[in-house]
């Protein structure tokens, strides 16, 4: 039976997904990592308004691509266990004051409907993800909606919830979390870690994943933004450590341009 939690987060993509939620970037772009017969990665992402300033964050909207995929379509793709990811000073994520959901509301048997009867307040993205899952030395595919919800602000950590579901081989929701916490690391100013449960006891992972995360709100009285970026140097920067069930590490340093408005 499918897990109650979060199962890959696109054994690697999924998990970009919160990777580059913090690492909101000012330009298209797309890398590719392939680690000799193992599984291939690709990844890409922009953050619109292009032109951002140089000193104050500004909003903007971020749409995020990855796949993980073997060269052999009928093989088996690894799923992923744990992503570390480490973003630039020039990056924000804030979510204090925007409506919260826990983890229990979005319970194991939520369909899409259901959890966004449950939290819509909450919604801070939606997309795409494509799992799949191997039965019974069979290779299946599914797809899903993706949402996100804002989990709160404890502690100095943040907590984002993903939310999918599935019908086969038994319906039931994937719910994952990703914590994200500031850190003073050189030029790095947060840290995002996700942990990976299995799905389909281990038989399942995600190979496809389409975000787009915007959402602006009224915060005291003034407009805020989930998701923010400036540009004093001319370029944002992600460090990006994906660890797969099988041991297989990819190490992924993300550099993307922009340019300043003064």
């Amino acid at each position: 039976m499918l897990e109650s939690r979060w199962g890959t987060a696109l054994a690697a993509a999924l998990a970009l997904t919160v990777a580059l939620a913090i690492a909101g970037v000012a330009s298209a772009g797309s890398r590719t990592i392939s680690l000799g017969e193992g599984p291939e990665f690709s990844a890409g992402f922009s953050f619109s308004p292009k032109r951002l300033a140089a000193r104050t964050y500004s909003p903007g909207a971020l749409r995020l691509e990855g796949r993980l995929r073997t060269e052999f379509t009928r093989e088996f793709v690894t799923p992923a266990r744990e992503l570390r990811i480490e973003t630039d000073r020039d990056l924000s994520v804030d979510v204090e004051g925007y409506p919260t959901c826990s983890h229990r509301q979005l319970s194991p048997t939520a369909s899409t409907r259901e959890a966004l009867e449950a939290c819509r307040e909450a919604l801070i993205g939606r997309g795409q993800v494509e799992f799949q899952l191997d039965i019974v030395e069979t290779l299946l595919t599914a797809s899903s909606r993706l949402l996100v919800f804002n989990g709160g602000t404890r502690n100095g950590v943040t907590t984002l919830y993903f939310h999918a579901y599935v019908t086969i081989p038994v319906p039931a929701a994937i719910v994952g979390t990703a914590k994200i916490r500031k850190v003073n690391d050189g030029t790095h100013g947060l840290k995002t870690t996700v942990t990976i449960p299995k799905i389909v006891r281990g038989a399942g992972s995600l190979t496809s994943l389409q975000l787009t995360i915007q959402k602006r709100f009224s915060r005291t009285g003034e407009q805020a933004s989930v998701i923010s970026a400036r540009c004093p140097h001319g370029r944002l920067e992600a460090r990006v450590i994906a660890s797969l069930a099988d041991g297989t590490n990819f190490h992924h340093e993300l550099i993307r341009t922009c340019s300043s408005r003064r």
